[in-house]
């Protein structure tokens, strides 16, 4: 809607459509109401102050997947017994490498080590703005020398 105000004549414009509202001065019963779109007297008020502003839409909170994060396993002692097997100490390697995530939200992070002899080593660590915590040492028994061990995030929540 806009309003106006045509050769003394209040004008309301809906869509193309002029409807009159007052006539200022004029006693004559014929009235023109031929919509009228570019009047050049026209005066247009701005009804965008009176509207309130729309509030901005929350960002979307960007979750870290299970894929986005890698985990490097680094050995830090092995000590062996022949055909016994090992015992390994490790610490874990996390690297993100998902795009971006809600940084200020602190996640905690599943994971499960793979290749001891008593199966999976499952634990946690968290992930906070651009900061990783997690165990400085590790412990598991192997079957071999040659056992490789593995380490994958199974599930990220919110801690």
């Amino acid at each position: 809607m806009i309003l106006a105000i045509v050769g003394g004549t209040l004008l309301l414009l809906f869509g193309g459509c002029a409807a009159i509202v007052a006539v200022a001065g004029d006693t004559s019963s014929q009235v023109d109401t031929t919509p009228t779109r570019n009047a050049p007297d026209a005066i247009a008020v701005d009804q965008s102050a009176s509207a309130e502003p729309e509030p901005e839409p929350e960002p979307a909170e960007m979750t870290p997947k299970p894929r986005d994060i890698k985990i490097d396993i680094k050995i830090l002692k092995k000590k062996c017994f022949g055909s016994a097997g090992c015992n390994i100490t490790y610490r874990i390697s996390p690297t993100y490498i998902g795009p971006g995530y809600s940084e200020d939200i602190e996640w905690q992070v599943v994971y499960e080590v793979r290749g001891g002899e008593d199966g999976p080593q499952i634990n946690s660590f968290t992930l906070h703005d651009e900061q990783i915590e997690y165990q400085s040492e590790e412990f598991v028994s192997v079957s071999s020398s040659a056992t490789k061990l593995r380490g994958r995030v199974t599930e990220v929540m919110k801690n």
